[in-house]
């Protein structure tokens, strides 16, 4: 008969439970940490996420940031650009100017300036008719030089025997204005001619003295009633041909193989004749 051993004491007992619930106790921390696993990787996932969502809207703000400062820095240039262009035309006096002759853009010589204006000033008294001459770097933007004459002559509240000229250095071009009594002497064709091509002649080298000086030796005969001396003539040299011709060729060579006969001749002949010239003494 088989024997069962039972535990007398309570101390046996004590310590096959605790083995017992230190054995469960393992067994709960392995559920819970396989069962909190999924939960770490996923919070580890979301941080991620979350990183790289902070990177994305770190990169979008900045990147609007370069956006703001690049359409700032145009725009503080295309206003700069403006008023630099406005600058340079609003010298231009709004009222009529006390002298024929008008230098706003400091590019004419002292001497060339008293000469136009002098002979504008006689014009005026010996005819009546009042030329304003003006001088600018630039004219307004996208406005034609003839326009700005005209806008000009309406600002400055001119007459009929007025007569706006408004030259521009930058673009070598002019552009004329007048009254009813001045068109009768000056033809818009001409105008349009002392513009392209009178004051373009010498303003394109950047010679604005002889630019002015051109125009008023056009344009004072034409208001005198006299005839239009026309616009510059520009001089170009002869595309002829430097070459010579075949009979040119075939003279000059025959010219010089007689040369080289003779010489050849006379270098025989003169030992010869030597000779006997000794052998005969």
């Amino acid at each position: 008969m088989a024997a069962f051993i039972v535990p007398s004491s309570g101390a046996g007992c004590m310590s096959f439970q605790q083995t017992q619930v230190a054995s469960i106790s393992k067994f709960q921390k392995r559920i819970v940490s396989s069962s909190t696993r999924p939960i770490n990787s996923c919070i580890l996932s979301m941080k991620s996420k979350n990183e790289e969502c902070d990177s994305t809207l770190d990169f979008n703000s900045k990147f609007v940031q370069n956006v703001k400062s690049v359409s700032a820095a145009l725009a503080l240039s295309l206003a700069l650009s403006l008023t630099a262009s406005d600058a340079a035309f609003a010298d231009v006096p709004s009222t009529t100017p006390s002298s024929a002759f008008f230098d706003d853009a400091g590019v004419v010589q002292k001497g060339s300036a008293q000469l136009a204006e002098k002979a504008l000033a006689s014009l005026k008294q010996n005819t009546g008719i009042d030329v304003h001459f003006v001088v600018t770097r630039y004219f307004p933007y996208g406005e034609d030089p003839f326009e700005y004459a005209k806008e000009l002559y309406d600002t400055w509240g001119l007459g009929e025997k007025d007569l706006v000229i408004v030259g521009g250095t930058k673009i070598a071009r002019a552009g004329l204005y007048g009254g009813s009594e001045v068109n009768k002497l000056l033809s818009s064709d001409v105008m349009r001619s002392i513009g392209d091509e009178t004051f373009p002649f010498k303003a394109r080298g950047e010679k604005y003295s002889g630019a002015i000086l051109d125009v008023n030796n056009r344009l004072l005969p034409i208001l005198y009633g006299k005839e239009d001396p026309g616009p510059p003539v520009i001089e170009r040299e002869s595309a002829e041909s430097t070459f010579k011709s075949k009979e040119e060729t075939s003279k000059s060579r025959f010219k010089y193989w007689s040369v080289f006969w003779v010489l050849i001749a006379v270098s025989f002949i003169v030992p010869f004749v030597q000779y006997f010239w000794y052998t005969k003494n």
